[in-house]
């Protein structure tokens, strides 16, 4: 994958859905640490996991170990995602507040929140 700036190299998450109110909300995580991050929230997934599979688990805070929802986990291998990156997506409730509490459990453990179009660009990189 081209890299053009140093901030290419980031891990980024951010919502995939629409912002407000809805029963199921999908957050993105995409970059070369995306497996090590969401593993910090997420110890259920397995260490290999197996590209465009969905595990289901809760998912917890980095820190506290708060648990934070009920979710499912999408994966999407290297090559293989919309990125072209390692790629995760959490299926979790569409509550503005649980949203809040993943994105910021993600840069807890290291991803940067996503600029508007990051992923767009990133694909297209």
């Amino acid at each position: 994958m081209m890299r053009l700036l140093e901030r290419d190299n980031d891990t980024i998450c951010a919502l995939a859905t629409a912002h407000g109110l809805g029963a199921i909300s999908v957050i993105r995580i995409s970059g070369n640490q995306a497996a090590k991050i969401i593993r910090k929230l997420a110890a259920f997934l397995p260490e290999k996991p197996e590209s465009h599979k969905i595990y289901y688990g809760i998912i917890r805070h980095p820190v506290s170990s708060e648990p934070l929802d009920e979710v499912l986990i999408s994966y999407f291998a290297e090559g293989r995602s919309f990125t072209g990156e390692d790629s995760f997506e959490v299926s979790c409730h569409g509550s503005e507040i649980i949203v809040s509490e993943i994105l910021s459990a993600l840069v807890d453990a290291g991803a940067r929140p996503a600029d508007r179009g990051e992923f767009t660009y990133r694909a297209f990189m």
